[in-house]
């Protein structure tokens, strides 16, 4: 659901204490419920395979992910984590009908999450090829019994259907509905502002506009439309707002790239309309700086020079202006801009009439309907004494250009038309508070509203600010003011053997919604890093990611978790070789990160750095009365505790192999060893299918003799598909030694996830496999509802 490239805001907590130096294995077995079932199991095998393979996963690790997956969801098919990462496998791999069947079981399993119901949406509309098929499956969907937040999205679907077919009309109608159900639904703010008409009123472009900008409020240029539209309004204070904002997320995303000259000389006009003369002057030198070939700023800010008591400074920029403008020698080979910005420095700076109607013709006639160009050419025009030629090129644009209404006003009033002129500039949309054109228009008696505060002309405007909540312009500087972020481990002291459960929790503290996705205000993926510090210092960086996409809305006041297990990839590894090893866990987590220039990894404008978070894997106490809890365990009623049991005296094994290798940095306590190793070769041979497979699956944490081996390969036989299946994930660790069973496997074995896991291996070894298989695509789960 979102690009790993996009990751974006935060969390806590404290050291946590050693309960005297570890927990005792009566207590660490007793617990059922800290036990995973075989299915989350089976699910964290295949997160713990592709965390494992960092950068070199293959197709074989593809299949591999994928079949744990599967088996994972045929024991429970009510398990969502298996069918989010199906979904994200065959995303990648350009499987669109597996991803299609991904996406229904997840709607089956979570009917409320807004996430899988805006990727199922999609894959609707992908599957629908026409406009009619689209508009009859959403149709459809009204039908069904949907929380508000997905209908929404259906209408706003539907709103997009209607505007492709240019029925606006229907598509306002669609997106009014969208828009009852869910007011902040981010994709009917942005349709919304496409279906605004170019001459709407100020106030309906505004609305929009404002709307659009509520759902991310680091839309750059969107924030900088509306000062300009507010600019043109008469709003220069509310305006400027805006452009500070915009440049203020400029500087934030965008620190080494330069602020363009027309940016700024835009600024330039709205500082000097609010009266900071002094700032416009800056502005606009920066402006021509900016932009050395783009002489419209050289000539506002000659203009400034002029009209701000620096007549010298004026003077010596209107000569490097005209030593510019006369090395034009042709028209025609010239840039269309310069062209035309030297016939208007011939108009107004420098008056040549000829000159300037010879490169005003020219620019005209390449740049057919530009307005510069045209208002150039009946400034000319007039200069020449070509009046009616003059009227006829300003008339179509006097009404949107205040220096066209100007000449046209002057014109139509030497020769009487008085009331033509006034109504001319009565209507004229758009009328400076300052500058160059408000200073022409002064000589001609401004119409009188242009004279009263903006607010009193345009109410409607006034009234849609008003409405604006300005504090989300906030959320981009300050997220943590509005989101609460935390994680917060449910264990500080989790024993081996004990999942590492950790709830990632958002909190909508401020009083507006915050839209939640890569493209809006918060991509709410969590990037987690890891150091442990036990036998060794051990560091993980930017190990996994978590998201949180059960809605893609956070009303104020709203919360939203999840609930993960953190100990997958090399973090279960080590954890699994040293169970009598204290190891202190630091997590370091960013909340929408994004990356630099250089690769690395930051904490994006809206994004949080958390913290870190501190907690302990104890260690195991291996005194007589421990390890009587602990075989007791195994032959008490309660199936977790035999689990666990069967898994914490595997990873003991394998420590006391590890240590008379003298592998271990530390002298691990003796166990008894040969008791331990009976029981677990008794587990390989138990009538419990699932505790044969819990056994198959700890023994990973230790060597196999000769007499280990054979009780696996046993198991390879066994009736239940999982315990073959496990018994071939064990016994690949042979390697190349197992390829003629693996191929034996692969083509025989009457359980197709059975002959899929052999088939990964041979993928792996390159070895020969049923000409049968699919190829699979290259890569490994990432991070999409719920993480990797």
């Amino acid at each position: 659901m979102y690009k790993p490239e996009h990751i974006r805001p935060a969390r806590l907590v404290s050291i946590a204490c050693v309960c005297w130096l570890g927990c005792g294995l009566q207590n660490v077995v007793a617990a059922e419920s800290k036990c995973l079932t075989t299915a989350e199991l089976l699910v964290q095998l295949a997160r713990d395979h592709a965390l494992s393979q960092r950068g070199r996963q293959t197709a074989a690790d593809v299949l591999h992910v994928k079949t744990l997956l599967r088996a994972a969801g045929r024991l429970d098919s009510s398990l969502t984590d298996a069918y989010v990462w199906l979904y994200e496998l065959a995303a990648l791999g350009g499987d669109e009908a597996e991803a299609a069947e991904a996406l229904e079981r997840l709607r089956e399993v979570d009917p409320g999450h807004a996430g899988v119901f805006a990727l199922w949406l999609d894959s609707v509309w992908r599957q629908a090829q026409t406009i009619e098929q689209r508009a009859a499956r959403l149709e459809a969907l009204l039908d069904e019994q949907l929380p508000d937040e997905q209908r929404s999205m259906v209408y706003a679907r539907l709103a997009r259907l209607a505007f492709d077919r240019v029925d606006l009309a229907q598509a306002r109608a669609h997106l009014e509905q969208a828009r009852r159900l869910q007011p902040a639904n981010p994709d009917a703010a942005l349709l919304r502002l496409e279906l605004v008409e170019p001459d709407a009123p100020p106030h309906v472009r505004l609305q929009a506009a404002l709307h659009a900008l509520a759902v991310n409020p680091a839309q750059v240029e969107l924030s900088w439309r509306i000062g300009l539209l507010l600019d043109e309004c008469g709003f220069a204070e509310q305006a400027g707002t805006f452009y500070e904002h915009a440049l203020a997320v400029h500087r934030a995303t965008a620190s080494g790239q330069a602020i363009p000259a027309q940016k700024l000389l835009q600024l330039s006009r709205n500082l000097l309309a609010r009266g900071r003369v002094e700032s416009a002057l800056g502005r606009a030198y920066g402006a021509v700086h900016a932009d050395p070939q783009q002489a419209e700023s050289a000539i506002f800010l000659q203009w400034l020079f002029k009209h701000h008591n620096r007549q010298a400074d004026a003077e010596e920029l209107r000569r490097l202006l005209g030593i510019r403008f006369e090395r034009i020698s042709d028209a025609n080979e010239s840039p269309v801009g310069e062209v035309a910005q030297a016939a208007w420095f011939y108009c107004v700076l420098d008056q040549q009439p000829e000159r300037a109607l010879a490169l005003a013709e020219a620019a005209a006639e390449r740049a057919p309907g530009d307005v510069f160009a045209t208002r150039v050419l009946g400034w000319a025009q007039a200069l020449n004494q070509r009046t009616e030629d003059a009227r006829r090129t300003l008339k179509p644009i006097a009404d949107r250009d205040p220096y066209a209404a100007y000449q046209l006003a002057k014109l139509l009033r030497e020769v009487g038309e008085e009331q033509a002129a006034e109504g001319l500039l009565r209507n004229l949309a758009f009328v400076p508070r300052a500058g160059p054109a408000f200073e022409l228009l002064s000589e001609l008696g401004l119409p009188s509203a242009a004279t009263q505060p903006a607010a009193r002309c345009l109410p409607e405007v006034a009234d849609a600010l008003a409405h604006f909540d300005h504090e989300l312009l906030e959320f981009a500087r300050a997220p943590a003011q509005f989101l609460w972020v935390e994680v917060t481990p449910e264990n500080l002291s989790p024993a081996p053997g004990e999942p590492w459960w950790a709830v990632f929790t958002l909190t909508n503290r401020a009083d507006f919604p915050i839209t939640l996705g890569p493209d809006w205000m918060v991509n709410p993926v969590f990037l987690l890093s890891f150091t442990t510090e036990g036998d060794r210092q051990r560091d993980y960086p930017h190990l996994m990611t978590v998201s949180l996409e059960q809605t893609r809305v956070l009303m104020p006041g709203e919360t939203v978790r999840l609930r993960r297990t953190l100990n997958v990839g090399p973090l279960r590894s080590m954890s699994r070789r040293t169970p009598q090893q204290l190891q202190r866990i630091t997590l370091r987590a960013i909340l929408d990160p994004e990356r630099d220039e250089g690769g690395r990894w930051r904490v994006s404008l809206s994004g949080q750095q958390m913290r870190p978070v501190y907690f302990n894997r104890t260690p195991l106490r291996t005194g007589p009365e421990a390890f009587h809890a602990l075989f007791r365990a195994l032959s008490g009623e309660s199936a977790g505790a035999r689990f666990r049991a069967v898994e914490l005296l595997a990873e003991l094994l394998g420590e006391k192999q590890r240590a008379d290798l003298k592998q271990p940095a530390y002298r691990p306590e003796s166990i008894p060893a040969r008791r331990i190793y009976q029981t677990l070769l008794n587990g390989l041979g138990s009538e419990s299918w699932e505790l044969r497979v819990r056994t198959l699956d700890a023994l990973q944490a230790a060597g196999l003799d000769a007499q280990m081996v054979r009780a696996a390969e046993a198991c390879l036989e066994h009736p239940h598909w999982l315990v073959r299946l496990m018994a071939v994930r064990l016994l690949a660790r042979q390697g190349r030694d197992f390829a003629d069973t693996a191929r034996r496997i692969a083509a025989d074995d009457q359980d197709e996830l059975v002959r899929d896991l052999a088939a990964s291996y041979l993928q792996r070894w390159g070895a020969s496999q049923p000409a049968s298989r699919p190829s699979e695509p290259n890569g490994v789960p990432r991070r999409r509802p719920g993480g990797r």
